[in-house]
């Protein structure tokens, strides 16, 4: 548990979290995970005909793990009340404790006794060396990093899909269940063999900035990643040592992977201000393929240094060769031909396939292919501002078919703003777009509003674009998590929502910090209005919506005021759970799908949107049924709490 009054800090996040988690399950955490190494060293000294060789156990124990974290979000989230889960677990770290006495019983009952050493001190056999162990960290370090990388990448640039981070995670466990079990079902050599081709996969998708099929893209992106893994982690079952020497083993691997991990999580949002971590990772992968590389020839150091030149310089002319084609059809006019592009990102590919018997050469050939991808963008939009936070990478471009300036975290679009064609800078600020089109959901939100002092709160900032429906009579505060959104929206350049708003008149306030936690600092019924816009990505919030968030919300607002929730997403169904949310508070409940625009309200920058209204009194929504809102059609889900959720149960599974 957490001491009383703990409250992150959204200034400094790593570190408060690092606290956090080092307050509550540092320890016990640290003492689960060595009871595998534990039990197998027992294991080996108990006379066993497989005790010689007991790194099955190690396949046993993946294999636990991963059925534990298949069966969280399928069986025991649904089914079970956090205080309920305590109790399980409780009982179950009971039973863990009394099954690991009766080992250590067994040991000591039918252990055969342990050889004496020699008196001169040696011992039977000789330790790794330090070389081998730090190969150990390496092979640990890079599929760590690689399962960071993998994950943010497929949901932030591909599928921003709650729960994916599971697909991913569940590989990296099989991979070890497969390669340390006594006959591995897929062979090394198998592995070693097909990461090349898988790798050159995943390049040519990059530099074409394949979109379509996701399906498609997500299975490339998967399977490179599972064989590279299977590589790394089959030459670390290769390498294993004796059974004496198992305990060091582990822990060099435990050092490793804690190392890919906080490289991504702690050092790659302070070095790279994109996702750099991942095609690193890819690289470093390659770099450590077991391919042979022997170099025949009287002359033996000087065709030794001959080819370490050419191991440089033939990678930097691939990728010379990748960054002038591209220019070259464009010039040509034949940039919007798919074909083209495709041919055009294959021949460097070739040139590489020769490199895959040189693992550095291939590597550097990869490291430069893969960034010409990332620095390159599709055609029709232009990198303006990119910028990393603990939060994820957010961008800020140009769409050229508007012209707009978009912000994206990822691909979800957080807020777009008109811009003058002549002048290239913001000039839409008096005309909301995307989700808050004035004729969409948001602009009945606004139209029904009483004539007068308007007092506005808002969760999520995106750009500001709310702040266009305020005037000098309106209060707007927001709440933000994200200090680069801030900036994005009022020091970038590139959006004029709250300075255009404030140059009207309007009181407009940004409040940094959890929205849950910073409004409680508001005095109550503070607010007519109560927007709430976080919703939208992968990583939904869930504390902002249960039962005990609900009550904050409305003991801010006013007797006549209106909580609206922007419920727009790709794979989840959120009216449900806030039809559910509105019952059991006792409150009224409508809904809006504004889904079927025309090719003109797509083109001035109008996006389909989903919203949800709540409010205290039937009455006050009278007018929003005016309007086209209409009651929850669909069941109501279960009832979110702060003690239970199903992000799973509230999946749109017929996409």
């Amino acid at each position: 548990g957490l001491p009383s009054g703990w409250a992150p800090s959204v200034a400094h996040p790593i570190g408060a979290l690092l606290g956090c988690l080092a307050v509550s399950v540092a320890l016990p955490f640290f003492v689960v995970s060595t009871t595998g190494p534990l039990l197998q060293r027992w294991f080996t000294a108990t006379g066993h005909r497989a005790a010689v060789d007991p790194y099955f156990l190690y396949a046993a124990s993946n294999a636990g793990s991963l059925i534990a974290l298949l069966g969280y979000p399928v069986l025991v989230e649904p089914l079970l009340r956090l205080r309920q889960q305590a109790v399980v677990w409780g009982v179950g770290y009971a039973v863990l404790v009394l099954m690991i006495g009766g080992c250590a019983a067994c040991l000591w009952r039918f252990a055969p006794p342990t050889p004496k050493r020699e008196r001169s001190g040696y011992a039977v056999h000789a330790g790794p060396s330090w070389k081998r162990r730090c190969w150990w960290i390496v092979l640990a370090a890079v599929p760590s990093s690689w399962l960071l990388g993998v994950t943010t990448f497929i949901t932030s640039d591909i599928a921003a899909v709650p729960l994916f981070w599971v697909v991913p995670l569940a590989l990296y466990l099989l991979s070890f269940v497969l390669v340390f079990l006594k006959e591995p079902p897929l062979k090394h050599g198998w592995m070693v063999r097909l990461l090349p081709v898988a790798v050159l996969g995943v390049a040519l998708l990059q530099l074409v900035h394949a979109a379509q099929p996701a399906w498609l893209i997500l299975l490339v992106h998967l399977a490179t990643f599972f064989i590279g893994v299977m590589v790394c982690h089959g030459e670390l079952a290769r390498q294993r040592p004796a059974a004496e020497h198992l305990t060091y083993f582990y822990l060099m691997l435990s050092i490793g992977g804690a190392l890919g991990g906080a490289f991504n999580a702690l050092l790659a949002p302070v070095l790279f201000n994109r996702a750099w971590e991942y095609p690193a990772a890819i690289v470093l992968a390659c770099a450590l393929l077991p391919v042979r590389e022997i170099v025949r020839g009287a002359h033996g150091r000087c065709r030794l240094w001959r080819t370490t030149y050419l191991d440089v310089l033939l990678p930097a002319g691939v990728t010379a060769v990748a960054i002038a084609l591209p220019v070259l059809i464009a010039r040509l006019g034949l940039g919007g031909r798919g074909s083209v592009q495709v041919i055009a990102a294959a021949l460097p590919l070739l040139a590489c396939v020769s490199f895959r018997r040189r693992r550095w050469r291939f590597a550097l050939g990869v490291a430069g292919l893969l960034g010409v991808a990332m620095v390159n963008l599709p055609g029709e939009t232009t990198l303006l501002h990119v910028k990393r936070s603990f939060f994820g990478v957010h961008r800020i471009v140009r769409d050229e078919r508007g012209p707009f300036n978009d912000l994206y975290h990822g691909t979800t679009v957080h807020g777009r703003e008109r811009v003058d064609a002549d002048a290239l800078t913001p000039a839409g600020a008096e005309e909301p777009l995307t989700y808050y089109h004035r004729t969409g959901p948001m602009g009945d939100v606004f139209a029904t509003m009483p004539a007068g002092a308007r007092r506005v709160a808002v969760v999520g900032l995106g750009v500001g674009s709310i702040a266009a429906y305020a005037d000098a009579h309106t209060e707007i505060t927001y709440y933000e998590i994200d200090p680069t959104v801030i900036w994005a929206a009022e020091r970038s350049g590139c959006f004029d929502f709250l300075s255009e708003a404030r140059r009207r008149g309007a009181d407009v306030r940004v409040v940094l910090g959890d929205a849950r936690l910073t409004l409680n600092g508001a005095r109550d019924g503070a607010y007519d209005l109560i927007v709430l816009d976080a919703f939208s990505g992968d990583a939904v919030p869930v504390h902002l919506l249960t039962r005990e968030a609900m009550d904050v919300y409305f003991t801010k607002l006013s007797a006549e005021g209106v909580l609206a929730v922007h419920t727009s997403n790709v794979y989840l169904d959120l009216p449900p759970v806030l039809g559910a949310l509105s019952r059991g508070a006792g409150k009224e409940m409508l809904v809006r799908e504004d889904v079927e625009l025309g090719a003109g309200e797509i083109a001035e920058g109008k996006s389909p949107s989903q919203w949800v209204v709540m409010a205290s009194q039937a009455r006050r929504l009278a007018r929003f049924r005016e309007a086209g809102w209409r009651p929850l059609e669909r069941k109501a889900g279960p009832l979110w709490t702060d003690d239970y959720s199903n992000v799973l149960g509230a999946m749109r599974w017929r996409r």
